[in-house]
């Protein structure tokens, strides 16, 4: 076998795994939907300096794994975020490098305990928020 066809041999099975990836990445995500939680959570996925010409450090980049709802669906999602804008620039993780998936892959467990720990914090805000309103019924019931 020449160096070539070793070469296509790696690039073609590279894309077979790639194409794996995404398809655990879709049934995860499902897998997620099918949950019903219907809150937002997210972690650092990574954050780095963001440095001038002259190796000044000008700001941040952070990139944030998140399960949150993009047009309307619940996705896994990357939120890019720069110190020095207001702005976040959010894409389908599905849809994002290869470099970037693999990255995600490796933190899911860090977002199932934040979608835990949010589901928790959004059930006893929920409950103290009804328990409110049903004090004010009793008090103004006639």
């Amino acid at each position: 076998m020449s160096n070539t066809d070793a070469l296509k041999a790696r690039g073609t099975r590279l894309s077979q795994l790639t194409d794996a990836l995404n398809e655990s990445f879709r049934k995860v995500e499902v897998a997620l939907q099918k949950l019903g939680l219907g809150v937002r959570a997210r972690i650092v996925m990574s954050s780095s300096v963001i440095e001038d010409g002259r190796g000044n450090g000008v700001g941040t980049e952070t990139i944030w794994l998140t399960y949150g709802k993009l047009d309307g669906k619940w996705r896994l999602l990357l939120e890019t975020e720069l110190s020095d804008r207001d702005d976040i620039v959010v894409e389908p993780l599905l849809n994002a490098s290869r470099e970037d998936r693999v990255s995600a892959s490796q933190r899911l467990d860090d977002l199932l305990r934040a979608m835990v720990e949010e589901v928790d914090r959004e059930i006893a805000e929920v409950d103290d928020a009804r328990e409110r309103v049903d004090t004010f019924l009793q008090a103004v019931k006639p």
